[in-house]
């Protein structure tokens, strides 16, 4: 697991109510406490911008008890290649070569 520190990015337990009808929000970390215990803003989609403390690391939100909002997780990975190096190729045979032949 990462070691959080200020200004990182997690996501947070919130009530669907006020969150457009989702149950997860991203929240930035503006205190850590340990590995596991920190302070957040969460950033509703919404007007609305709470300050949370005391929340505790969850390996999943999906397998919290759903009255707990006080718990974080790190958002999943998500590989769409944008970050991968690209696959060199071989030009196309007539850009192969520009020196002239003898």
């Amino acid at each position: 697991m990462p070691t959080p520190s200020v200004g990182q990015i997690v996501h947070v337990a919130v009530d669907p109510a006020v969150n457009n009808g989702t149950d997860t929000a991203a929240a930035v970390i503006c205190r850590v406490w340990s590995e596991t215990w920190i302070n957040v803003r969460v950033m509703e989609d919404g007007p609305r911008i709470e300050w949370r403390q005391g929340l505790e690391y969850i390996d999943a939100l999906a397998n919290r008890d759903r009255d707990n909002l006080n718990v974080w997780t790190w958002p999943p990975v998500v590989d769409d290649g944008a970050t991968t190096e690209p696959t060199p190729t071989d030009p196309p045979p007539d850009e192969a070569s520009t020196e002239p032949t003898v």
